[in-house]
């Protein structure tokens, strides 16, 4: 099995989206009548949940496909901008895997795309009645599904491509260095300030890594020797 830690700061940007979920916490901390106990109870689930799912998922993936043999191998599937989910069906030659992967994709997509849209639509709102004077909430719910909707319909590869920019250096800043700030700000003992320096720097790290890819500073792409031929081949 191959192995590079070297390229771990390349997934950072994803890592971080994968494992965003801050722009609800107000809706959470709605619909539970502003519990402490139940809030924490309920992000600290929803985080070990989502860790598991995506751990055993890559180890499954990682265990089924090889590296860079064949047509469905990991390279081929990223030469060819594929789901690890399309060389896997062809691979395990399972009309249920087939199924249940599409299903879960479909599922997966539909309950973040309307998690983030009613925490965006909370945002339209407060902005819309306080801004304008405007409270309708249809007006609230086009504003927050219909941009996305649209531009991805139009640009459909859009959100691959900023993924990188928006996990690496819009929601590191915003929901990871800001935060991290007001924490040390706020924070009355040592320990609690050591805590908010030490995540602080976590995220400023992901920060200037992603930076450094963006400017063309950082050469992050695979060289191992094994890689060349089937990446020249795919550039061919």
């Amino acid at each position: 099995r191959f192995t590079g830690w070297r390229f771990l700061p390349m997934a950072a940007p994803i890592i971080v989206t994968a494992f965003h979920f801050h722009n609800i916490i107000p809706s959470i901390c709605e619909k539970l009548d502003w519990n402490p106990s139940l809030i924490r109870k309920t992000m600290l689930t929803g985080m070990v949940l989502g860790y598991v799912m995506n751990a055993l998922w890559i180890q499954v993936a990682i265990g089924v496909l090889p590296l860079d043999t064949g047509p469905d191998s990991l390279v081929s599937a990223f030469g060819k901008n594929l789901p690890a989910t399309v060389p896997m069906s062809a691979t395990l030659h399972s009309t249920f895997f087939s199924v249940g992967a599409l299903s879960f994709a479909l599922i997966a997509i539909a309950t973040s795309y309307i998690a983030n849209g009613l925490g965006l639509t909370a945002f339209m709102e407060d902005m819309t009645a306080n801004r304008f004077g405007m409270e309708r909430r249809r007006v609230n719910v086009v504003l927050a599904f219909g941009p996305p909707l649209l531009v991805s319909l139009i640009y459909p590869q859009l959100f691959l491509e900023a993924i990188n920019v928006v996990g690496g250096v819009g929601i590191v800043v915003l929901f990871g260095v800001l935060p991290s700030v007001i924490f040390i700000k706020g924070s009355r003992s040592r320990g609690a300030r050591c805590l908010g320096l030490a995540i602080l720097i976590l995220f400023l790290v992901c920060f200037f890594l992603e930076i450094g890819q963006e400017a063309g500073m950082l050469n992050l792409r695979p060289d191992v020797e094994h890689w060349h031929p089937q990446l020249e081949h795919m550039q061919r």
